[in-house]
């Protein structure tokens, strides 16, 4: 069988260097809220990188756009 190209992201450095910790439950490898939400994150942060989602939106703008129908 041939081989497949996967793109991975490694979140073990960025966990273990998030300033809130502990980012794992105390007695378990499993992620608590706080590794949920570096992970999330990291991985947004790479896809970015990755151009493989748009950058974030610029609120300011949105907000101060008028609302589809509205009189103007």
């Amino acid at each position: 069988a041939g081989e497949v190209a996967v793109a991975m992201t490694d979140l073990t450095a960025g966990l273990k260097a998030h300033p809130v910790q502990p980012v794992y439950f105390r007695d378990s490898w499993h992620w608590n809220q706080e590794g949920h939400r570096v992970a999330a994150r990291l991985i947004l942060k790479d896809l970015r990188e990755r151009s493989l989602l748009p950058p974030p939106l610029d609120t300011a703008r949105v907000a101060q756009r008028p609302a589809a129908g509205a009189d103007t």
